[in-house]
């Protein structure tokens, strides 16, 4: 397979729009509490999404899913629990100490 900058170009530039559009909704929820729409864009973000791309993506999915070691699926699992524990304390994070000041502290 031939290397495709076009493409990597566009994949950057979802992956930019995604990042940049991240906090759009949380305008519209101001009155939930912060574990409500934390815990409601997880799942949309950790849950619902990566299970719709994969089954648009994948042939097989669930083929491929059972006969992939259990090792890599523990690990996929276990790296996925730890991103998930470190985005919600820099989620904490910027609540308590603002953006200025959380971004210099936690990144």
């Amino acid at each position: 397979m031939t290397p495709n900058p076009l493409l990597g170009i566009f994949l950057h530039a979802v992956g930019g729009l995604a990042a940049g559009s991240f906090y759009s909704p949380l305008k519209r929820i101001r009155s939930w509490s912060w574990e409500t729409y934390w815990m409601v864009m997880g799942v949309a973000a950790w849950i619902v999404a990566p299970i719709a791309v994969a089954a648009i993506t994948t042939p097989e999915l669930w083929r491929v899913l059972t006969e992939s070691p259990r090792s890599a699926v523990g690990y996929a699992y276990f790296f996925g629990l730890v991103w998930g524990v470190g985005s919600a304390t820099f989620g904490l994070a910027m609540r308590y100490l603002g953006i200025a000041l959380g971004m210099a502290v936690a990144l």
